[in-house]
Parts: structure tokens; C-alpha cells; sequence
């Protein structure tokens, strides 16, 4: 999920904006943990980075509830739901640029891309920016843009399917 990539990328923001008191929160564990947690002191960050360990499915949204931003820098995202699960929890979305999530986010509208640690300083700052103005403009079409995803949605297309079907059938 190229956790270290946004430890480094986090390292670079704090560095730039030093008055701004925040965390990073990584929430589960996998096979790198130990290696995160050194990156993160060799950064000189590990005071700023909280590592949760695993927590069930059922917990996560909890861990949503925490946060301004959600931020990952994966590549291998097949259909961007941890990004919809942000933004359903009305959290400002940064992403690693994967033309996979064109349809999750659009730059500036619901969300911003990176794909260094310069973007990614300036789009973390923007956030920090709308957050401290109450802009909630970009959570709000965020909100909006996933509406076609959302259970309600995907329970009124499947019963048009089966009505559909029952005409042709009869």
C-alpha cells in the first residue's frame, strides 16, 4: 500500500509546516510494521505517526471518525473503496495519482492527487487550509459523487433489473 511513501511524504509536509500541530494515524498491521516504525523514526517523526495495530472491520469507521484527511499512496487500488469510505465519513481525500480512481476522485472537486512529496505538501496544506476555514464545499461534492454507490442506489438498480426481467419473462 506504499505506507512508507506517505510516511516520507508526511515527514516532508511537517518539515515545510512545522506550526502545524498534527498526526498521522496507521491503522492495521502487516508484514512491514517494524520497518515503518524505524522509517518513521529515522524521519525524526515517530512522536507524529501512531501505528493502531489490526482492528476488525467493524472498528474502522470508528478510526475514520478520528481524522481531517484521509491520505494513501497505494497503487494497486482495483475500485477505491477505502476512498469512498472517507469520503462517505466526510474526510478530505488525498490519493496517489492511479488512473484507476478517475472515477472515485476528481482532482480538486472531491479530492486531490500527488505523485511526490512537493504535491503532496502543497495538497496537504490545502486541505489544512479548507479545514481551518470551514470550507466544506469539496466534502460535500465528495459526498455527493459517491451517492451512486451507496446501498439505497445499488438496491433501486438491482429491483429495476429484476422488474425488467419479469416484463420480458411475461
Amino acid at each position: 500500500k506504499s505506507i512508507d511513501f506517505s510516511i516520507s511524504c508526511y515527514a516532508a509536509f511537517l518539515k515545510q509546516h512545522p506550526e502545524i500541530d498534527s498526526k498521522m494515524v496507521i491503522v492495521g498491521k502487516g508484514p512491514d510494521v517494524d520497518d515503518l516504525k524505524k522509517l518513521a523514526d529515522s524521519l525524526k517523526i515517530k512522536d507524529k505517526v501512531i501505528f493502531t495495530g489490526p482492528c476488525s472491520p467493524s472498528e474502522v469507521q470508528y478510526y475514520y471518525t478520528l481524522g481531517k484527511a484521509f491520505v494513501s499512496a497505494s497503487l494497486t487500488e482495483t475500485q477505491g473503496l477505502t476512498y469512498m469510505e472517507a469520503m462517505a465519513a466526510h474526510l478530505y481525500v488525498l490519493a496517489r495519482y492511479d488512473h484507476n480512481l478517475l472515477d472515485v476522485i476528481q482532482e480538486g472537486t472531491t479530492g486531490f492527487f500527488f505523485e511526490n512529496e512537493e504535491e503532496f505538501t502543497d495538497k496537504l496544506y490545502k486541505v489544512y487550509q479548507l479545514y481551518i476555514n470551514k470550507n466544506m464545499e469539496m466534502l460535500d461534492q465528495a459526498l455527493k459523487s459517491i451517492d451512486h454507490y451507496s446501498i439505497e442506489t445499488f438496491y433501486k438498480r438491482i429491483i429495476g433489473a429484476y422488474k425488467h426481467v419479469i416484463k420480458q419473462c411475461w
